[in-house]
């Protein structure tokens, strides 16, 4: 029997990278295959994550897994970026951070197992150890969270950014060489850190599928509010990741990922109005349709809605109402176990994978929830029993209503700013961790049954079939995917950063402090020159070619020897989210916020053999005073190539491409531009 063809085709593969739990989504397209024909039903979601606790077959859980990480103590974090600096490191350093992390750390993500090397652990391995009563009360196992909400600044957010930072600065104290490392920089570790195991679970499953993958589009799912600033970072961490573990269609030694594509998260989920029904956040947005086939959105058109009442603050309320029950119960802390740890464990045990998954809002909530309690004494209050705790059940039914009722504000907040704008909704679509909780549908149903028999309305709650009920929580990673297989129709191509080059001009009338050229004496400026302007109209396929000249001495120093090199030529490529007019001093308050993304630097010894090279003698003015040095230049031509979402910044000589500068564009377009 002859052996089974190998699938073989491009890769298309979305992370949906979210406060609490994560997802990945992926298709295989086929060969030959134009991508707008592929079925939706072909998307897939990864499962099988390492120790996924799966309490029913259906679990629509197993689609994703949780967002934390844990480092084992006296981990030694590599970095090259400016201790004294608060700002994030350039884009271009990320790389830098990588391949210094690689070689320390190369048997312990995803490659040979290392016996003598505690490997951090991560996603339901941390849940499970969150479950042991023991664990919460080690510093060294207390787990990085929150970290996606430390990227944006939102509002609503305070909340998550705070128990993040402290998660951060508690493990940056425990960090060997913290003394070398900032608080951002750790920051960006930590996500790369989980990515790169998110990603080499990926590729792991992928591998069992056996798949010929001659390319891979990668696709990272982003909130609407998040700068161009915030993109780049996101998306040089997933570049990283995918560079760390050798994702199949990528190119490990590029220094950037070819085919990167942004979409927004209301964008994925393909809705009219978005409830994003998250682990720690709701955020609700209102778009118009403005294409059916594909289902296109047009901008925002009310401002959105955000509130931190997510899975995260269900935990919270459980954890207090622990508190409230055990915090006098002194007596059951032996030196190693804490009251804090007890109620950690039952938070994570008992309440992420049971209480919160079979809460039924139809249940009158009476009677007890009881969990077993090694040495808890009979008291004067029904909840405390020997050896057995129990949990009204009233209780837990008021820390679910409170968090149904603020995502219900959240919709019907949306809702009014709509109506007050004249606008009709006709859809709300609910995604995300427990919008496959019938219980919270069914609330959100019928406070929307309410506010249409108030505003005389006929707005819908967009329920999946039955049988795809399951398939809510993937909602965003895989929309992400269908999203990018039909591009059409998408936003304009219009820059929203500038990407330049750093040049010399003449010193202008205002007498600027400038540079003395030590060939030609005239004084020089260090002037950023923005090729693509932000706000520009950037056609997909364009070549800007700019004129570049380096000029080398003619003697070696003080000496008449004839000097011989090295003749190299170097071009610092620059990038801003503001700056867009050109002549102005690198350091003028127009230039604030350029970044360094690379260079071009390239040997060009071997043209100066070749008689490439010009040849200007010294020169006088009419006063007989020497105002040119014997010099030598070499003229070369920069190109700023233009390649859908990509820019290859190139150095040419007589045709020849002597170096490449490659920079995603992503980040620099709005989300979900071709």
């Amino acid at each position: 029997m002859p052996p089974l063809r190998r699938k073989r085709g491009h890769l298309v593969v979305a992370v949906d990278f979210g406060t609490t739990s994560t997802a990945v989504s992926y298709v295989l397209v086929p060969e030959g295959t134009n991508p707008q024909d592929v079925s939706p039903d072909a998307i897939e979601t990864i499962e099988n994550w390492p120790t996924c606790i799966q309490l029913r077959s259906s679990e629509p859980m197993r689609m994703e897994v949780p967002t934390v990480i844990t480092y084992p103590t006296g981990w030694d974090f590599q970095s090259r970026t400016n201790p004294s600096s608060d700002d994030p490191p350039p884009i271009s350093s990320f790389d830098d951070m990588i391949r210094e992390m690689r070689k320390f750390r190369r048997e312990s993500f995803g490659g040979v197992a290392n016996d003598a090397v505690v490997q951090p652990r991560w996603g339901y391995q941390v849940h499970r150890d969150l479950g042991l009563v023991s664990i919460h009360d080690d510093p060294s196992k207390r787990p990085a969270v929150n970290f996606k909400p430390l990227f944006g600044l939102v509002e609503s957010e305070k909340e998550l950014r705070r128990d993040g930072t402290n998660s951060l600065r508690d493990l940056h104290s425990r960090t060997p060489n913290r003394h070398k490392i900032t608080l951002n920089d750790l920051h960006l570790h930590v996500t790369v850190d989980f990515f790169v195991f998110v990603l080499q679970h990926t590729k792991n499953e992928l591998e069992a599928k056996d798949f010929d993958i001659t390319a891979t589009e990668v696709v990272v799912c982003v909130l609407e509010s998040w700068s161009s600033k915030v993109l780049r970072k996101m998306q040089s961490c997933v570049t990283a990741a995918m560079k760390h573990v050798r994702f199949p269609g990528i190119d490990p030694n590029d220094n950037s990922i070819d085919r990167v594509f942004l979409v927004t998260e209301p964008e994925a989920a393909a809705t009219y109005m978005l409830t994003g029904r998250g682990g720690g956040t709701v955020n609700g947005s209102t778009h118009k349709v403005t294409a059916q086939a594909p289902l296109r959105l047009e901008k925002l058109v009310v401002n959105p809605d955000s509130d931190t009442c997510g899975s995260t603050q269900l935990n919270a309320g459980f954890r207090r109402l622990l508190h409230q029950l055990l915090d006098d119960e002194t007596y059951l802390e032996d030196g190693q176990t804490t009251i804090q740890g007890i109620v950690e464990g039952f938070v994570f045990k008992d309440f992420e994978y049971d209480i919160k998954r079979s809460f039924n809002l139809s249940e009158r909530p009476i009677g007890y929830h009881r969990v077993h309690l090694k040495g808890l004494r009979k008291g004067g209050r029904p909840e405390l029993n020997d050896n057995e705790l129990a949990i009204s059940r009233e209780s837990i039914y008021h820390i679910f209503m409170d968090v149904f009722k603020r995502a219900a504000k959240v919709m019907t907040d949306q809702l009014d700013k709509a109506r007050r704008k004249r606008i009709s909704v006709d859809k709300v679509v609910v995604i995300g961790g427990l919008a496959s909780n019938p219980s919270f549908l069914a609330y959100m149903q019928q406070k929307l049954a309410m506010w249409n028999h108030k505003n005389r309305s006929q707005c819908k709650i967009q329920v999946p079939d039955e049988i795809k009920r399951g398939m809510v929580i993937n909602a965003v990673a895989s929309g992400a995917v269908l999203r990018a297989l039909d591009k059409r129709n998408g936003p304009s191509r219009q820059a929203r950063c500038s990407y330049g080059l750093l040049r010399l001009e003449p010193q202008d009338p205002e007498g600027r402090k400038g540079l003395r050229n030590s060939f030609t004496k005239d004084k020089w400026l260090r002037t950023i020159y923005w090729v693509i302007q932000k706000g520009s109209e950037i056609v997909p396929s364009d070549t800007k070619i700019y004129e570049a000249m380096t000029p080398f001495p003619l003697f070696d120093g003080n000496s008449r020897n004839k000097f011989r090199g090295p003749y190299i030529c170097r071009q610092d490529i620059y990038l801003s989210d503001t700056a867009y007019k050109c002549h102005r001093h690198e350091e003028h308050e127009h230039n604030l916020d350029a970044e360094n993304l690379g260079y071009l630097e390239f040997d060009v010894s071997r043209y100066y053999e070749r008689g490439r090279f010009l040849t200007r003698h010294a020169g006088q003015n009419h006063d007989g005073v020497v105002v040119t040095e014997p010099h030598t230049e070499f003229h070369w031509q920069i190109h700023f190539v233009v390649d859908g979402l990509n820019l290859a910044c190139c150095a040419v000589v007589d045709g020849n491409v002597e170096a490449v500068l490659k920079v995603s564009m992503a980040s620099g377009f709005d989300p979900s531009t071709e």
